[in-house]
């Protein structure tokens, strides 16, 4: 999905549980840093704000690594969608992939997701 923050906002509206995170786009390092120390700690997770594909993902897991990572993601995200802008998610490992398939809502648990073109951290 393009636009990355008008989807969550969207999601949120329609009253979606969604992973916590930026309401838009973070621009520079020292909001990055903000995000991470007063709202959600680490891991988070770096995303195109306007991209998708899994480029310009990273996962961060300490200030240091938000230092060394932001301008990489940045950049990538840049090159791909000629915009650099970030938004940031706190990063949730070790999860379980549900679906909800047909009128009664039967709940299919996919135990082996590889799909690591498209989302290299699901």
């Amino acid at each position: 999905m393009g636009d990355k923050i008008a989807a969550r906002a969207t999601a949120i509206q329609a009253g979606l549980a969604v992973i916590p995170g930026t309401d838009h786009p973070v621009d520079d390092l020292q909001a990055a840093r903000d995000f991470c120390e007063n709202h959600s700690g680490f891991p988070v997770m770096l995303k195109a704000a306007y991209g998708g594909g899994g480029r310009g993902m990273r996962v961060v897991r300490n200030m240091q690594e938000l230092e060394e990572l932001f301008d990489l993601a940045r950049n990538e995200a840049l090159a791909a969608f000629n915009d650099g802008s970030l938004f940031i998610e706190k990063f949730i490992g070790n999860h379980r992939l549900y679906f909800c398939l047909g009128a009664y809502c039967r709940i299919l648990r996919i135990y082996a997701y590889n799909y690591p073109m498209q989302c290299p951290y699901d």
